[in-house]
């Protein structure tokens, strides 16, 4: 082989190239959930083209052969406290090859270096592949709690149902790994599984908050939701903390309208932020609180979350539809922290004209989203084209029409996503 032929050591061209590529990989998907993932208004496009960038790097580390793996040893032999990027890249080039030996050697170098477990439910939501389905499974049996806890996370992703495992940790002879094991259910849609997810929400059974919100939230998915089901959720509701929000939007999109209107009604504002409790507003989907969001968007604090909340009922979309304010908002708007939406600071006289003139045609319904009545096209339509929150909504959705339906994946690889929607589809018809 000529010493400056693609893949050789000694052409330092291509060292640089393939490094680019190792680097691109890394950073590119250890960037993906805070960039775009987590980014409530990333548009699924989007999110495809920034896969594909990152697929395109992984392609060329592939295509550098043993070079390749070679510099991504180098990579792993830093000394680092997170090495969870360089190892989604080296395990990601080891499962595309599709040999067990190098799979094996990969997996052995790496399983003990810090951020390993995470980097493998990243490949894991990354590779749709037989190889990479068959770990998942082999991983519910592992000793390592980290990567059965990995395994357990995406096990929607690859349309696998947890098999016994779930069902031997629901049991709760250790409370280790029964919050995930909870949702697992959940997602897989497991309604074999709604007596002993309902079991955790026991009075007196030994628990922790995580678990009795997971218990409530996957029972909701398994149709199992009742007056218990909804009290669980509204204490979490009121007690506040981490699960809060994800507690309350469990209740907005499963009481039904009568319960659901006296809730939103009588809750306290001093239990959460004014701008929670309009989301809240805008999950229930109910055009009687069209006026209310109105008034909402003359409070300039809580103008852009109220025209959200609005454009979740309505499909009133203050950027597209021209109702967007012309001037910047006032400097006291607080900056979005991380993983919070910029939406647009709306024109309230556009807003209310724009309402004034079809306020009419939302009469009569009980669930809007997005301006149109809950069905199957318009989830599908949502999922395949909107925004990263609406997307997660119709997936939640989806699930409320037809308990104990597989969950949509709305942060695994683009590309799995679109085949998880068509197959979704395909067994609903």
């Amino acid at each position: 082989m000529r010493s400056d032929s693609p893949g050789s050591p000694s052409s330092t061209g291509i060292a640089v190239v393939v490094r680019r590529h190792i680097e691109e990989a890394a950073t590119r998907w250890w960037r993906r959930d805070s960039a775009y993932v987590d980014n409530p208004r990333t548009r699924f496009q989007v999110l495809v083209g920034y896969d594909e960038t990152i697929d395109a790097h992984l392609d060329g580390m592939q295509v550098a052969g043993q070079f390749g793996m070679d510099l991504i040893d180098r990579a792993l032999a830093v000394q680092a406290p997170d090495l969870s990027a360089d190892i989604f890249a080296a395990l990601a080039l080891a499962y595309l090859s599709d040999d067990d030996v190098i799979v094996a050697r990969m997996f052995a170098k790496v399983e003990h270096l810090p951020g390993a477990a995470w980097s493998l439910e990243g490949v894991f939501a990354w590779l749709d592949t037989r190889r990479v389905s068959a770990a998942v499974e082999a991983q519910l049996a592992a000793s390592d709690s980290r990567y059965r806890d990995a395994a357990l996370a995406q096990c929607h992703t690859h349309r696998l149902s947890g098999g016994v495992h779930l069902a031997k940790i629901l049991d709760g002879s250790s409370l280790d790994l029964v919050a995930r094991a909870l949702r697992t259910a959940g997602e897989c849609g497991r309604v074999d599984l709604l007596p002993s997810v309902l079991d955790w929400l026991e009075p007196g059974r030994e628990s922790s908050s995580a678990i009795r919100f997971w218990a409530a939230w996957a029972a909701t998915l398994l149709g199992g939701f009742n007056d218990a089901v909804a009290g669980e959720l509204q204490t979490i509701v009121e007690q506040g903390g981490s699960n809060q929000r994800a507690a309350l939007r469990q209740l907005c999109l499963s009481l039904p309208r009568p319960q659901l209107l006296a809730y939103l009604q009588k809750l306290s504002p001093s239990a959460m932020s004014p701008n929670l409790l309009i989301e809240a507003i805008g999950w229930s989907g109910d055009a009687s609180f069209a006026p209310w969001l109105l008034e909402q968007m003359r409070i300039p604090p809580r103008a852009a979350m109220a025209a959200e909340a609005f454009r979740l009922i309505t499909g009133f979309d203050c950027d597209q539809d021209q109702g967007d304010a012309s001037l910047a908002p006032p400097d006291d708007i607080p900056v979005p922290r991380a993983g919070e939406a910029e939406y647009p600071y709306p024109d309230i006289a556009k807003v209310s004209a724009w309402w004034h003139t079809y306020a009419a045609h939302f009469s009569g319904h009980s669930r809007l989203f997005l301006g149109m009545p809950l069905g199957v096209d318009l989830l599908t339509k949502v999922f395949r084209r909107g925004e990263q929150a609406h997307r997660e909504l119709a997936a939640f959705h989806w699930v409320l029409l037809r308990p104990g339906s597989t969950l949509l994946p709305s942060r695994a690889h683009s590309a799995i996503q679109w085949r998880r929607l068509l197959q979704l589809k395909e067994s609903s018809s």
